[in-house]
């Protein structure tokens, strides 16, 4: 069964990729991708810091581990049902740099959906406080953000699009081998008298002396040209015959 994921973490989009946890950590830090957390989930893992949301007009408190609120705006409060990106909260360029230079960072606010914000602080009197931290292995990515990804990727294919194979018709394949076969024949006069036998052309002498012409590759090979004798004395004979079929 496929189940169809809000989110991916970074090493699930690595391997859907086929690429490397750097790979789309560069693209984090240049701002070619976005990448967030899951801010409940660093809210849990830090029970000595109070997590305030908010927007532009009202601040509230959500404390998700023990399911209370103090709210003067329950608007506000997240609605995961029908919202479950509320969850997540988006990584600045900088706190990703930081996470790639250690590992990990000190996270105490960032931008969560739908111009909501959240900010985190000790809660007064706690001891020995652990901070709110984000590693590598905690960044996801938006299902619709790698989709929208993956589409500037098709599209930059389709601009740039590398050089098409010429295809040539029936008509310029005749005169290609009939090409052959001309300067077949122009080998022989200019070679001796070894390239025939009873005056017609040894297609088997004439592929083997051009042979020594084939470039070689980094081995000191030629079959990787795909020109080996065999081929060689193939098209010579086929565009012998067809030059002399007119």
């Amino acid at each position: 069964m496929v189940i169809e994921k809000e989110w991916h973490t970074i090493k699930e989009l690595s391997e859907i990729w086929h690429c490397s946890v750097d790979d789309i950590l560069h693209l984090g830090v240049s701002g070619q991708l976005t990448l967030g957390f899951d801010w409940i989930t660093l809210r849990c893992d830090t029970p000595d810091y109070s997590f305030f949301l908010g927007d532009d007009d009202d601040v509230i408190y959500y404390d998700e581990c023990s399911k209370n609120f103090d709210a003067s705006s329950s608007n506000l409060a997240p609605n995961y049902e029908d919202n479950p990106l509320l969850r997540l909260a988006y990584l600045s360029v900088n706190q990703i740099g930081l996470i790639i230079k250690n590992g990990e960072d000190t996270i105490i606010g960032a931008d969560i959906a739908n111009d909501v914000y959240f900010l985190a602080q000790p809660i007064e009197g706690a001891k020995n406080t652990k901070k709110p931290i984000v590693k590598i292995e905690d960044i996801v990515i938006k299902s619709a953000d790698i989709g929208h990804k993956r589409k500037q990727c098709r599209q930059s294919k389709n601009i740039e699009q590398p050089p098409q194979h010429i295809t040539n018709s029936s008509k310029e394949n005749t005169n290609l081998y009939r090409t052959i076969g001309l300067f077949a024949t122009a080998v022989v006069d200019l070679g001796g008298k070894n390239l025939r036998i009873n005056g017609k052309i040894n297609v088997d002498a004439v592929a083997k002396k051009l042979e020594q012409y084939i470039p070689q590759d980094p081995f000191g090979n030629i079959e990787s040209q795909g020109l080996k004798n065999r081929s060689l004395r193939d098209r010579i004979a086929k565009g012998l015959d067809l030059l002399h079929s007119e």
